[in-house]
């Protein structure tokens, strides 16, 4: 029994090492994170403009012709709160919505979709988060990985008087049979 207990804690104790080491790894590499996630905010830097600004105006607010209270609020309840949300797709989805009073909503989120300016405030706003998610990652590694010592110590000495307790019971086994 002692040792099959020992082969479990063996096993735990490479199982978690492993975890840790691929902790710290994505630590050692997080230069590398963030700049994969600079890129892909150049990369898409005019999607995530209209994200934001569309964001932020709120359908309820806004006077489309063809869409009245009512409309407004089965919108609501489907979810479809600002012009983000007022895709081709989604507004498919609301009951009642046909193409006629679909396409008013369409080109109103088109119209402002195309008065959007370039601003690099946006770009430095989510620079900014990347580089506070980055630091969240990082103290998240950190905190895991100084847990997860102390794991592998208390595994590693569970083990250890696990071994020393089978050690002495086969001595006090062999101490018996001899004659």
């Amino acid at each position: 029994m002692g040792a099959s207990v020992c082969g479990r804690r063996r096993d735990a104790f490479k199982a978690r090492l492993a975890e840790l080491e691929r902790i710290h790894k994505s630590l050692k590499n997080i230069h590398v994170e963030r700049g994969r996630r600079v890129q892909a905010l150049k990369k898409h830097k005019r999607r995530y403009q209209v994200e934001q600004y569309l964001s932020k105006i709120r359908i309820r607010d806004a006077n489309i012709i063809g869409l009245g209270p009512a409309n407004k609020a089965i919108l609501l309840s489907n979810g479809i709160e600002t012009a983000f949300d007022a895709t081709y797709s989604a507004l498919r989805m609301c009951p009642g919505f046909s193409k006629s009073n679909v396409q008013p909503l369409l080109e109103w989120r088109n119209r402002l979709e195309k008065g959007i300016k370039p601003n690099d405030e946006l770009d430095q706003q989510a620079e900014a988060r990347i580089e506070e998610q980055l630091r969240d990652f990082f103290r998240t590694g950190l905190q895991k990985l100084n847990a997860g010592l102390a794991e592998l110590h208390n595994i590693q000495q569970r083990t250890l008087a696990a071994y020393q307790g089978l050690s002495a019971v086969i001595a006090n086994e062999g101490n018996m049979a001899a004659p």
